[in-house]
């Protein structure tokens, strides 16, 4: 796998979404006039990254996937959380496969939201610290 970038991971849940909802548009923007269902919004809640050893760091990403049901049926927005749980189990990303975890939702305001955690390690490869250089000193004793 590449870097791990945010759009990265972003563009990876909207492809999913958009292969195991046909009929739903997908959206990685805010629409202005809001949105028509049935669609996604795919939104990062918040993100983490913290140093672990060394050059080795712990990247999670938490997205809230927001989901507009065409009839705004409480059923229809229960249909795609089930749904969702096994769609976002695993999402591709730059040719690997990544685990969704913490998965949780909610509706509220006529909107199911989906949360879902990912989580990486990074390695950064260590710097090349320039080698020391070497020092002459002169001098005389004194008698």
């Amino acid at each position: 796998m590449g870097v791990v970038t945010l759009n990265g991971v972003q563009d990876g849940i909207a492809a999913a979404l958009r292969m195991h909802f046909p009929d739903a548009e997908v959206y990685t923007e805010t629409v202005e006039g809001g949105f028509q269902g049935p669609c996604f919004f795919v939104k990062l809640q918040n993100a983490a990254h913290a140093q672990e050893l060394n050059s080795r760091y712990r990247r999670t990403h938490t997205f809230d996937l927001q989901y507009y049901a065409a009839d705004k049926s409480n059923r229809a927005m229960l249909d795609a959380a089930d749904r969702l749980y096994d769609v976002m189990e695993t999402v591709v990303l730059d040719g690997t496969a990544c685990r969704g975890t913490g998965m949780r939702h909610e509706i509220a305001d006529e909107v199911l939201h989906f949360y879902v955690d990912y989580r990486f390690l990074l390695y950064r490869p260590a710097a090349d610290d320039p080698v020391m250089g070497t020092w002459e000193r002169e001098g005389k004793l004194k008698p």
